[in-house]
């Protein structure tokens, strides 16, 4: 019988243009298949894939065969019909990342459903989720279950310096972020890179 995999849910934290998109991304395009909710239709999110804000056109993209890089756009359905939709479509195509950006415009108010379900047994189908906020202290506190990867790049607000300490149960970190570098102009960013076996401060880009 085989083995289930390790829970692969990894958050990426920081301010707008800090990094964290870019290194989530990074992440996903090293799975054979990875579908991106890009709720601000911005052009890095479709480069080298499908981008579609058609539901039926994203359940036959995800369908097919092989290898496929989808971006899902949401002006169609809205955010909320959106969000369930390519939710509900990831689960049943199963072995993919997916990534969450701006993830806290749909889980400020917590986790719906669809992401709950996903979070919690998405590794009963292969599911590796990826969840991208400027606001960790507006993210839902069921986000620490299943955490397998924290990445997080500089920010300042102390109320998500206290979330991203109650996301590790960690409180040195807060001060590893408040301190990560700031880069010269050229230069890639820094982040702290937590895993339960403890953490790093990187430059960005990272495996």
């Amino acid at each position: 019988m085989q083995s289930l995999p390790r829970p692969d849910n990894r958050l990426y934290l920081g301010k707008g243009g800090s990094g964290k998109t870019t290194l989530a991304l990074a992440h996903a395009w090293a799975f054979p298949r990875a579908i991106i909710c890009d709720p601000n239709g911005e052009d890095a999110h479709a480069e080298g894939g499908q981008v579609t804000d058609h539901p039926g056109e994203l359940v036959e993209l995800i369908a097919a065969p092989g290898p496929w890089r989808v971006t899902w756009r949401f002006p169609r359905m809205g955010f909320a019909d959106g969000f369930a939709w390519v939710n509900r479509a990831a689960e049943a195509a199963g072995d993919c990342a997916l990534v969450w950006d701006e993830a806290d415009l749909f889980l400020r108010h917590g986790m719906t459903p669809e992401a709950f379900r996903l979070w919690q047994t998405g590794r009963h189908r292969r599911l590796h989720i990826f969840a991208c906020s400027r606001r960790p202290a507006t993210m839902p506190r069921d986000l620490r279950a299943n955490l397998a990867r924290l990445c997080v790049f500089r920010m300042q607000e102390p109320r998500d310096l206290e979330a991203v300490a109650e996301f590790t149960d960690d409180l040195a970190i807060e001060d590893a972020v408040r301190g990560l570098p700031i880069p010269k102009p050229g230069e890639a960013p820094w982040a702290v890179d937590w895993t339960e076996a403890g953490w790093k401060v990187k430059r960005s880009l990272f495996r």
